[in-house]
């Protein structure tokens, strides 16, 4: 049975600027960044009018749901 508790996130980082959200998917910042334009990744938060960050979690989210995808395509 899973805990419902959320995950601790002490020393974790809750948000990620873009070139370490580019990093944490793989990806070089120019096309991070074009993903994000184009919709097919998370959208950022604005923690002030000039900085655009994004959720750590948000993320991680994609990140499954793409291998979820493919373990369905692998059927």
């Amino acid at each position: 049975m899973k805990n419902s508790q959320p995950e601790p996130t002490e020393g974790k980082p809750a948000f990620l600027r873009a070139p370490d959200a580019a990093a944490r998917l793989g990806m070089s910042h120019s096309t991070f960044r074009i993903q994000v334009k184009a919709g097919r990744l998370p959208q950022p938060v604005r923690i002030s009018p000039k900085r655009p960050v994004w959720k750590v979690r948000e993320l991680d989210a994609f990140i499954e749901s793409l291998v979820v995808s493919a373990k369905a395509l692998s059927r």
